[in-house]
């Protein structure tokens, strides 16, 4: 599949090119580090080395995304970090979100790690309890924890299958049949 230039997010004057699926993105090297801390690092590493760079310097040439991360999952990121443009969260996909918070992990972005809470929360109505859960537990959000737990809690557990029990760890379904006993 033929590589496009992003829309949005290729800037023709920027310093860094990165591609995710068949989308490369041409972004500022100091919006990066400003908003994550492993990019910081990545390119204080680079500049202390004196060596010319090579990955990410050219369209021939980009810093990869990991595969697992769809190129809207990328502009996502990207958005939240430029903080002046973002598509309408609200239509992108339960996937989409999940690719997001793993981005704040994978690259240490406090700014999108709340963002993506804060649009998981708005969401939390129409995701099963036992997937929030799993999410929660996977980043450390308490809160939306806390507001799944609640709502398996009247759930009988003979609807639950056996994908659901797996998402969960086992002090998890040791709380929940303690308080439902």
């Amino acid at each position: 599949m033929p590589m496009q230039r992003h829309h949005m997010f290729y800037y023709k004057d920027r310093t860094h090119v990165f591609q995710a699926q068949s989308s490369l993105f041409k972004v500022h090297k100091s919006v990066l580090s400003d908003k994550s801390i492993a990019f910081k690092s990545m390119f204080a590493a680079q500049d202390s080395t004196g060596l010319p760079q090579t990955d990410g310097h050219s369209d021939e040439k980009p810093i990869i995304v990991p595969d697992q991360v769809s190129d809207l999952g990328f502009e996502l990121f990207l958005s939240v970090c430029y903080n002046k443009w973002r598509p309408d969260t609200s239509q992108a996909s339960e996937t989409t979100l999940l690719q997001l918070l793993e981005l704040s992990r994978m690259y240490e972005s406090k700014d999108v790690r709340e963002h993506a809470i804060k649009q998981l929360a708005s969401r939390r109505y129409t995701i099963k309890p036992i997937t929030l859960i799993s999410i929660a537990l996977k980043y450390h959000i308490k809160d939306i924890f806390c507001y799944a737990f609640r709502r398996l809690i009247p759930k009988p557990i003979n609807e639950l299958n056996h994908a659901d029990y797996e998402l969960l760890t086992v002090p998890v379904w040791m709380t929940l049949l303690r308080v439902k006993e």
